[in-house]
């Protein structure tokens, strides 16, 4: 199981990270979010980055990562 929770969690941060703000005064490439939603969504990043590096996972994580996939339209695997 602790294998397959770091594989998703490895995916959610790689779709997470193609959101980050792009440098140099160019337009940001999220323009519909909310300063709260981009808050939350650079939380749910360095959450997903801890899980794919994670050794272990308590059901709490296993629950907290199915519904973080499910918040970004991921179907979960687990």
């Amino acid at each position: 199981m602790t294998s397959r929770c770091r594989r998703e969690a490895a995916l959610l941060a790689v779709f997470l990270a193609q959101f980050e703000p792009v440098a140099g005064g160019q337009k940001p490439t999220v323009t519909r979010l909310t300063a709260r939603e981009i808050d939350q969504w650079r939380e749910d990043y360095e959450q997903a980055v801890q899980w794919s590096t994670a050794t272990s996972f308590s059901t709490n994580d296993v629950a907290n990562l199915k519904e973080m996939r499910r918040r970004y339209g991921f179907t979960s695997a687990l």
